[in-house]
């Protein structure tokens, strides 16, 4: 059985990657995927931004203050950011505004999560943290 987020032969327990997918996929993709995605969509996360990474990782991001400054954000999407047009309640979704002229690679996660065409990471943040 191949891992459905990595592509890999899983070689031990498979676990149910649900919300990324219906199918199963491996240990380590569980870990880095599926679990991080359950807990920011609990709700549990309001301090706490979400980014998707192109190699299938999620990571939590805290502003150094109370909210995110303008190069925090750049930061993290790794070039000028731009609002993409996803409506979350409560949370602002960035990607790079130059993603697809650089060449960034597709966000095979956020295309499979959220139905997005973004390429590069995407940030997802609450509204209480956006300036």
């Amino acid at each position: 059985m191949t891992c459905s987020l990595c592509n890999k032969e899983i070689l031990s327990d498979s676990h149910n990657a649900h919300p990324i997918g219906n199918e199963e996929c491996c240990s380590e993709c569980n870990s880095s995927s599926v679990i991080p995605l359950r807990l920011f969509l609990s709700g549990i996360y309001q301090d706490k931004a979400l980014v998707l990474n192109t190699d299938n990782s999620i990571s939590f991001i805290k502003p150094k203050d109370t909210a995110f400054e303008l190069n925090e954000l750049q930061e993290q999407v790794k070039g000028y950011i731009e609002v993409y047009p996803l409506m979350i309640p409560g949370h602002i979704v960035l990607v790079n505004e130059e993603g697809l002229i650089h060449n960034m690679e597709f966000n095979y996660l956020a295309s499979r999560v959220f139905g997005m065409k973004a390429v590069g990471p995407v940030m997802i943040c609450p509204e209480a943290i956006f300036e």
